[in-house]
């Protein structure tokens, strides 16, 4: 058994064709991408959760909207279109509905609360120094002979920068993850 075995081995290696020098060769750097992420602001949402104010009788819990400070107590409508839900982790956490979207969100005491998936970037070509800026919504510059895409997924950006005559190119940037 251990002779078959060997002769596999030796027909495996012998089939392969692998030279010791290609493994430690870096990486080609013709295709090398020519952006680069200068800035990255993710969008705030329109309501943010600061804290709760405690009495004797009732909690209330407040809330900046607009620059306005709206004070809520549970199961109770905002005149600013979003109802509190629940109150979590005795009060560091609130779940509210926004009746505009129709959405859930989870808001944390003195954090700022973000859009998930909404963004604005400023992305620079390195070769000719031009900066491209996107959005969510703007998320294609298209030239005559190149085009950039870019889009969010998770905690990365995606740039697909697609010029004639050339294979398309991904850069993947790291980013803050919107909460």
């Amino acid at each position: 058994m251990k002779v078959f075995r060997f002769l596999f081995i030796l027909v495996g290696i012998s089939i392969i064709p692998a030279n010791a020098h290609d493994l430690f060769r870096p990486l080609p750097t013709s295709n090398c991408h020519n952006l680069s992420l200068v800035k990255w602001t993710p969008i705030p949402f329109r309501i943010q959760y600061h804290g709760f104010v405690e009495s004797s009788k009732l909690n209330r819990y407040i809330f900046m909207v607009d620059g306005e400070m709206v004070y809520l107590q549970p199961n109770e409508t905002a005149p600013q279109q979003f109802v509190l839900k629940q109150v979590l982790q005795n009060g560091y956490q609130v779940l509210i509905e926004d009746k505009l979207t129709h959405q859930l969100h989870l808001l944390n005491s003195g954090e700022i609360s973000y859009i998930s998936g909404k963004f604005e970037c400023i992305l620079l070509d390195k070769s000719t120094g031009q900066q491209f800026i996107f959005s969510d919504a703007k998320n294609r510059e298209k030239t005559n002979n190149r085009e950039i895409f870019v889009t969010q997924k998770n905690s990365n950006l995606y740039a697909w920068e697609i010029t004639k005559n050339s294979k398309p190119i991904l850069s993947i940037f790291p980013i803050i993850p919107s909460k």
